[in-house]
């Protein structure tokens, strides 16, 4: 379908340390705070993910106290439309 793409994407999320218990789930909420936003960084609006978390271990960085990052490697759907593209009866123009 026009205007959509599939990329790979190399992610770090940073979940508080309360969140450790529960660490997929908190980073599924973080991925899905993405949804149905333009991501300057993906260049379109994320319309789906599927993540693969690369490891069970996390970092603590020293500036983001105390926060960790948890590495993660995400399949994302994307909707990029171009100019004059029609999007079922109306065209994207800028």
């Amino acid at each position: 379908m026009e205007g959509l793409k599939e990329c790979e994407a190399n992610l770090v999320v940073y979940l508080h340390p309360s969140k450790a218990k529960c660490a997929d789930d908190a980073i599924l909420s973080e991925l899905s705070s993405l949804l149905f936003t333009y991501s300057e960084t993906f260049e379109g609006v994320v319309l789906a993910y599927d993540p693969n978390i690369c490891s069970n271990l996390a970092k603590i960085l020293p500036g983001i106290h105390p926060y960790f990052g948890v590495k993660l490697k995400a399949r994302l759907l994307l909707f990029n439309p171009k100019p004059d593209m029609v999007v079922g009866n109306l065209a994207a123009q800028c």
